[in-house]
């Protein structure tokens, strides 16, 4: 940050929530460079985050020149995801600047799509290039690849894959929300996070008070990783690295009952989708 404000004037600034308490033993460093950020912001410019913001304290600065703006889309995330709930077209609705907005697409959208939708049109509102959406405007849009998608495999069964990047905000996320979704089995697919984190008992140790409500986990990583998640209210089994995870696939196919989901969480550096590719040819 220090080194992009000497070289840019910033017109917006988006603060997102990524740095919670619970996940960073001490967030003072970043907190302090995000009032750098926003207090760089011109008298013209503006300041957006989300309702889910933990880091409001940081707007109490008596040094910020810009308009402030709050996105407020939580009453979208669900408690409760049943299986056909997810191949139902989704109306994302959310409220800026006293306005209130409301979208159709044609596949079920994860809170961090609403919550990104949300940003989004509020930046290009403040900078006046909104045009006249109507609720369609966004149905035939594309999402980007590997980042929550759901296919439909054999038998009776689905995959819910994220598997673009694996960090802890995401992880944890991603976890929680796997156990709205109501299904008769839940098997999970956990990667490695990359880049790896700081406190490794510090992190993995809270990711296995995530993972009760799989029946069985398949882990790819290291041994020391592992014997953490070892210790999970579940089977944790650890399983290898490869270029097509044949195996591994096998031992899923053995798994998988009608109304079951499994769920794929990892970094594309393990590259996880030879797993989706493997499983839908079935």
């Amino acid at each position: 940050i220090s080194w992009f404000l000497k070289h840019f004037q910033p017109k917006i600034v988006i603060v997102t929530g990524v740095d919670k308490r619970r996940w960073f033993q001490s967030h003072n460093p970043i907190r302090k460079y995000r009032e750098k950020l926003i207090a760089s912001v011109e008298k013209s410019g503006a300041i957006i985050f989300g309702s889910d913001n933990t880091t409001e304290e940081i707007f109490n600065n008596p040094k910020l020149r810009a308009k402030i703006y709050e996105v407020d889309y939580q009453k979208e995330i669900a408690e409760k995801i049943s299986i056909p709930d997810l191949f139902q077209n989704k109306n994302a609705t959310f409220f800026y600047a006293n306005n209130k907005y409301s979208f159709r697409f044609n596949r079920y959208l994860f809170s961090p799509q609403i919550k990104a939708l949300g940003l989004t049109v509020a930046v290009v509102n403040f900078l006046n290039k909104l045009p006249n959406l109507k609720e369609g405007f966004f149905e035939n849009y594309i999402f980007p690849e590997e980042r929550l998608e759901i296919h439909a495999i054999k038998p009776k069964s689905l995959i819910i894959a994220d598997i673009y990047k694996a960090v802890p905000h995401c992880t944890e996320w991603f976890l929680i929300n796997a156990s709205h979704i109501e299904c008769k089995k839940k098997i999970l697919v956990l990667s490695e996070m990359r880049p790896p984190v700081n406190s490794i008992n510090f992190y993995y140790n809270r990711i296995c008070g995530l993972l009760s409500v799989f029946s069985r986990v398949y882990f790819i990583g290291s041994t020391e990783v592992y014997q953490i998640l070892k210790k999970a209210p579940t089977i944790v089994e650890q399983a290898a690295s490869s270029e097509n995870y044949d195996d591994l696939c096998k031992k899923i196919v053995r798994e998988l009952e009608n109304d079951s989901v499994l769920f794929l969480k990892g970094s594309e550096v393990y590259n996880l989708r030879a797993i989706t590719h493997n499983l839908l040819k079935l």
